[in-house]
């Protein structure tokens, strides 16, 4: 709770640093390169689970094409997100993902609470 100076309390207003984040990403490999794709996606998912801020990362396959791979990520907040992007084991993913394969979708959804 805090005050607004009129002498009552209220309910402390969220601020985005508040709210958590469900971060869903689909890739796909280029043809030939689905198990390099997959190796890749395994260390960043190992590195980026142990990260302060990192509620949980998974990375699973596409049921219907072997090729596609999806990755769910629930941050703390933005700012976990964010440290996220920096990290060493982000940007070397980032810049080895044009000779693996594409981004498909990045969706950002805040996660309801109670």
């Amino acid at each position: 709770y805090e005050s607004h100076g009129d002498g009552r309390w209220h309910p402390q207003q969220e601020t985005q640093d508040d709210v958590a984040l469900l971060v869903n990403v689909t890739l796909q490999a280029h043809f030939g390169q689905g198990e390099a794709m997959l190796k890749s996606l395994r260390r960043q998912a190992q590195a980026s689970s142990r990260e302060i801020g990192c509620l949980e990362y998974r990375c699973t396959v596409d049921a219907e094409n072997s090729d596609r791979f999806h990755v769910l990520e629930t941050w703390a907040n933005e700012a976990a997100r964010q440290a996220h992007a920096q990290t060493a084991h982000s940007l070397e993913f980032l810049a080895e993902l044009p000779d693996l394969g594409r981004t498909v979708s990045v969706r950002v959804a805040e996660l309801l609470k109670g």
